[in-house]
Parts: C-alpha cells; sequence; structure tokens
C-alpha cells in the first residue's frame, strides 16, 4: 500500500466553488455572488445576517454556526492537489496550515482551513487517512519567524514507524512568500529527496510538480558537501555524494583515495584512485588530478613504512614526511589538537632520522639478536652503536653536553642532540639543517602539553590557545608557517 503525506498552506483563494475563490483580492463578480449565496443560506439557518465583509470574520461564522456544512463549497486549489496525489498513492494524510494572528486578522485563514478539512474528508473518505489543522499564531510575512515555525514543527511530523511515507507533498499555492519558504525549506530539511512541491494555478486546471524543493535540498547537500570536504572529511563527502547524486562516480572513488591516504592507507588509496582514473566521461583536467595523486603514492604501498631503511628509500621517507605535514596541518585546520600534537612530534622523530641516516649512511632500525643465556630475542641497534663508537667527537658531546643516560639508542633526545652538535659544528654542508634544528627545539615547549594528554601518560585537553601561546607566543600562525617552511626544506635537501 502506497502511502503519502500532503502538507499544504491555505490561504484567502483556497475556498470557493468552480474555480472561483470565495474572498479575493481584486474586484470579482462570482466572488461577490459566492458570499450573497453563503449569506442568503446562513441567514435561512441562523435567522440572522451575516454581517462580516472580511475573509477572517466571515469564515468564522461560517464555521462556528455549522453552516458550512450546508454550504456547496470546495477547496478549488487543494482539492485538485489531493486528487493527482491518490492518483499515484492508495491513501494520503492531510495537513493543513492556517494562519490565526492574535485571536484573528482581517485576512487570517484558520477557519478556511478548517472548512477545508471538513470537504476533504467528504469528498475524499477513506482514501484519507488523517487531516489535521495547525494554527500559525505568528506574523506570516516574517520569513525567519516562518522558517523557524516550520523548522519546529515537521520536527515531530511523520516520526512514528507507522508513517512511513513514499512521498511528501508541499502545496504552496495559498498563504505568503514566507509562509511557502518556511514550508518548503524545512520540508527539504526534513525529508530530503522524499519532497515533492505541488503547485497550481488558479487559471489553470492541472497541478504541476516544481523542481524548487530538489533544488533547495541539492542547494542544502552541495553546503554540506563543501563544508565537509573543506575539513578533508572525504569518505562523509564521498557518501554523500554518492546517495545524493551530487558527484559522478569517478569523484566517488577519487573522494574514497582521499581519505585511505589521509590515513596513511596507501594500498586501498591506491586502488580508489586507480579506479577513479579508469571511470568514463572524465575532463582531462581531472584526469591529470588523479594522476598526479596516483603518482603521489605510487610505490608507498609495495613497502612496509615501519621497516624501511631510511639511506636507502631516502625519496620515500621525504614522501611521507610530507605527507605528515599535510595531515597535520589538516588536524590543526579541524582543531583536533591532541592529534595535531601527536603528528608533530611523530614529525619531529621521521626528520631527525631521514637527516641522521642520509648524512652518516646508517640505519637507525633495531635487529633481532638472541640472547646466548635466555635463548630469548631482543633489539639492538647495531649499525647506531657502531657509528657512535667510530664517531668518538660525538660520543664525547653526548657524554659531556648532555644528560645522555649512556644507552645507545636513536630516541629522540639522543637524535636531537646529535642534531645539535652538527648544526654546531664547523661544517658547512651541516649548517642547511639549523632551520629543522630550531623547529625540532621549539617543539619541546609542546613536550609538557603531549605528556599530560592521552598521547603520553594523562588525559588532560589540548586546546588552540595552549599550543599558540607555548609555541608563537601568542601568534596563531607561527608553528604554520614553520611547518610550510619545514617541508620546503625537507625537499630542498633530496635536490
Amino acid at each position: 500500500m502506497s502511502k503519502a503525506l500532503f502538507l499544504s498552506n491555505v490561504g484567502n483563494r483556497d475556498l470557493g466553488k468552480d474555480g472561483a475563490p470565495l474572498f479575493d483580492t481584486k474586484p470579482n463578480s462570482k466572488s461577490d455572488e459566492l458570499k450573497d449565496y453563503c449569506r442568503k443560506i446562513y441567514k435561512e439557518t441562523t435567522g440572522m445576517d451575516l454581517e462580516a465583509s472580511e475573509l477572517f470574520d466571515f469564515t468564522k461564522e461560517l464555521y462556528s454556526s455549522g453552516v458550512y456544512k450546508k454550504l456547496d463549497l470546495e477547496p478549488i486549489i487543494i482539492k485538485d492537489k489531493v486528487k493527482t496525489i491518490l492518483d499515484f498513492h492508495d491513501s494520503v494524510d492531510v495537513i493543513l496550515f492556517g494562519t490565526l494572528q492574535n485571536g484573528g486578522y482581517k485576512t487570517d485563514a484558520y477557519y478556511s482551513a478548517s472548512i477545508i478539512e471538513y470537504l476533504l474528508k467528504k469528498d475524499f473518505g477513506d482514501k484519507i487517512n488523517s487531516i489535521k489543522v495547525y494554527a500559525i499564531t505568528d506574523n506570516p510575512s516574517d520569513y525567519a519567524l516562518m522558517f523557524e515555525y516550520y523548522k519546529k514543527t515537521l520536527k515531530n511530523i511523520g516520526n512514528n514507524d507507522s508513517d512511513n511515507y513514499d512521498t511528501i507533498y508541499l502545496g504552496i499555492t495559498g498563504g505568503t512568500p514566507a509562509l511557502a519558504y518556511g514550508l518548503i525549506t524545512c520540508g527539504a530539511l526534513k525529508w530530503e529527496s522524499k519532497v515533492k512541491v505541488l503547485y497550481k494555478s488558479p487559471n489553470k486546471d492541472e497541478p504541476v510538480e516544481l523542481e524548487i524543493g530538489n533544488k533547495i535540498f541539492n542547494i542544502l547537500k552541495n553546503k554540506e558537501f563543501k563544508t565537509l570536504y573543506d575539513k578533508h572529511l572525504y569518505e562523509l563527502c564521498a557518501n554523500i555524494g554518492r546517495d545524493y547524486n551530487l558527484i559522478p562516480r569517478w569523484e566517488y572513488h577519487y573522494l574514497l583515495g582521499l581519505n585511505y591516504k589521509k590515513l596513511f592507507d596507501f594500498k586501498r588509496a591506491l586502488e580508489e584512485f586507480e579506479k577513479a582514473y579508469n571511470c568514463e566521461n572524465i575532463k582531462i583536467k581531472d584526469k591529470k588530478e588523479i594522476q598526479k595523486q596516483i603518482e603521489l603514492i605510487k610505490g608507498l604501498e609495495e613497502v612496509d613504512v615501519n621497516k624501511i631503511v631510511i639511506r636507502d628509500n631516502i625519496e620515500i621517507y621525504a614522501k611521507l614526511i610530507d605527507l605528515l605535514i599535510e595531515n597535520a596541518k589538516i588536524k590543526w585546520e579541524n582543531g583536533e589538537c591532541v592529534d595535531f600534537v601527536g603528528r608533530i612530534f611523530r614529525l619531529k622523530e621521521a626528520m631527525l632520522r631521514m637527516i641522521i641516516e642520509k648524512e652518516f649512511n646508517i640505519s637507525t632500525n633495531p635487529e633481532k639478536i638472541k640472547d646466548e643465556k635466555t635463548g630469548k630475542k631482543f633489539n639492538r641497534y647495531l649499525e647506531f652503536e657502531k657509528f657512535l663508537d667510530d664517531n668518538p667527537d660525538i660520543l664525547n658531546y653526548l657524554e659531556k653536553e648532555t644528560d645522555w643516560n649512556s644507552r645507545k639508542e636513536p630516541n629522540n633526545k639522543v637524535l636531537d642532540w646529535i642534531l645539535g652538535y652538527m648544526v654546531g659544528s664547523n661544517k658547512k654542508k651541516w649548517k642547511r639543517y639549523g632551520k629543522i634544528y630550531g623547529f625540532s627545539k621549539n617543539l619541546e615547549k609542546l613536550a609538557e602539553l603531549r605528556n599530560e594528554s592521552i598521547l603520553a601518560h594523562g588525559f588532560k585537553g589540548i586546546s588552540k590557545r595552549d599550543i599558540v601561546e607555548k609555541y608563537g607566543g601568542g601568534d596563531e600562525n607561527k608553528i604554520i608557517r614553520d611547518l610550510d617552511e619545514i617541508k620546503k626544506h625537507i625537499n630542498e635537501l633530496l635536490k
């Protein structure tokens, strides 16, 4: 059984006969005849004259006296809309909105809506499951008020499990422009692609379906899509774009590729980028952008990035550092400050290892060694140990100028001290690492924040203000400028 919901504003032209409204904004002899007809039946029924001349008082008298049941009137616009809906559905629930300001303004349509409620039940019988009239008590010409009214009112309409409507129809012929705006916008927000907008001109027989509902909905979804994209939430972007037909198929796979790239899942990223590249009907500029992403991560999916020897894969490692910097900047933009701090401390370790391995042609990776007595295996940094033994000047520096604990392990502190030694030496080629060393030392200002957060030993939160005050001395953009400078410098080191 197909079921629809129809919501309609009621205006002053919705109640009448044979296409002629009972009340018209322009002089209309047929409208005058209908009023005279209503006055005649009213007097025959009540024995009194119907003195009212404005819409609200006139329809109120007809309704409160019960005379409306004896009148041969009809909902001249709404009736045709309901008929059109029932051509495609087995039944319909109807909600009518009529204005009722401060007890009644002369053009208020609340009682017209109440009379129409009766007429629809009479005309369509059990094909109308239910029908309700809602009173709008605020100013119907105020766009902001009407938006808030419909947003609040529609929130609880159609939420029950039994109200599984196939389609939601919005009738917008009657009422003010602000009423139409509120109903369409809030209807599209609530029911999304289920919404259809019906309009019927008083001069035409058949209601027409307008694209305005879908257009408003697409505008809203496109805005949501763009917001998520700007926040680099690519998987959500991809799903919204696919589910609401906002993007072509290639872009869906492209966005998933960006998502996996952001997660450092290079194998899946490459798979999605290649799917995007192989889609049909792609513009040349888009294909070039996809190819750019493929080239950027090509090779990364083939190696275990946690076990590579940096000295032998220096270009791959530089790519990883480049991606890590971009990833950190995304976290900063999104206000994910704990994750941001985690990224930049990981960046520090990555840069230090790359520089030491590159300059001294050693590996800082551990090797599994078997204890001869116990038979258990443990990690030893054999190449790094040999490097220190072969460089007494560096070993002497660590022993005399730092609080080194004599453990020959390439942890952050030890590597940082070695870089400090290099920058402070007389070797000209090492002077170029001054900016990286300066960045590394600046990060120490954030060490306390990191250590007290969930990244290390505590539960303390980290805010942008904390980072800005400790790192940049109040300069919000200093840390991002430094990251951009480091990125540029890392690329220059490879030339």
